[in-house]
């Protein structure tokens, strides 16, 4: 376990909720939070680790004897709190900053801006809120894929994000294959269109003469729902 590594994440996720107006974290949410900043770590970074933890699944997720310690014994500028549950009176521990002034932040642990942003939104979410944060440890995270209580837990199952793996943009001067047959086939639909518009624009109305109009004067007399009629029309060529 890197010490001081943990020493900064630990003191920079109380900061995170000390800002968003929590008043600590419990041992077990803290430690959580570490496993998820270890696992977005290992994704970026080819299974390794941030804080060196070796976990365990042990009980309800990601478990780390050895860090649990430390953060309750050896951290400066953070103290520990027990209190009790108002409904089921369970005891538990809350982690708080003695010092808010003299803590590091989240910059200070130059894990990046998407794991730190990525982190902050994990405090604000689950704060308070700790069945869906071991829900989400638990069914939502590689390393705990497939691992039966007791088993170290291999963050090398860590989804693997590599900036390698990002195709580089067409350059505007260099036309892809599928850029030339969506430009052919605009220019095939406009060139009907063209021709249709061409077609309408040469279309003469007929020119309704007297006949015409004759002989719908003689239906309009002659209309008789009872009876039937037949007009004998004749048309001069």
């Amino acid at each position: 376990m890197d010490i001081t590594k943990v020493t900064t994440l630990v003191q920079a996720l109380l900061n995170i909720a000390q800002e968003q107006g929590f008043n600590g974290l419990t041992i077990t949410s803290l430690t959580k939070l570490i496993y998820l900043a270890d696992v977005y770590y290992a994704r970026k970074n080819n299974g390794e680790t941030y804080s060196g933890t070796e976990w365990k699944f042990h009980h309800f997720g990601p478990y780390s004897y050895q860090l649990s310690e430390y953060i309750e014994n050896k951290i400066p500028n953070v103290r520990v709190e027990t209190g009790e549950t108002h409904n089921q009176g369970h005891s538990f521990k809350l982690i708080k900053l003695s010092d808010y002034s003299k803590t590091s932040t989240m910059q200070d642990t130059q894990l990046g801006i998407g794991i730190t942003s990525t982190l902050q939104s994990n405090v604000k979410s689950f704060s308070g809120s700790l069945n869906s944060l071991l829900e989400y440890v638990y069914f939502h995270t590689e390393p705990m894929k497939g691992a039966t209580p007791g088993d170290k837990l291999d963050f090398t199952k860590c989804e693997v994000i590599n900036i390698k793996d990002f195709q580089k943009p067409a350059s505007k001067n260099k036309t892809s294959d599928k850029v030339k047959e969506g430009k052919r086939l605009l220019a095939s639909l406009k060139a009907k269109k063209d021709k249709k518009k061409s077609i309408l624009g040469d279309y003469t109305p007929p020119k309704y003469d007297d006949h015409y109009n004759q002989s719908h004067i003689l239906f309009d007399k002659t209309e008789d729902k009872i009876s039937d009629h037949i007009a004998n029309l004749t048309f001069e060529t």
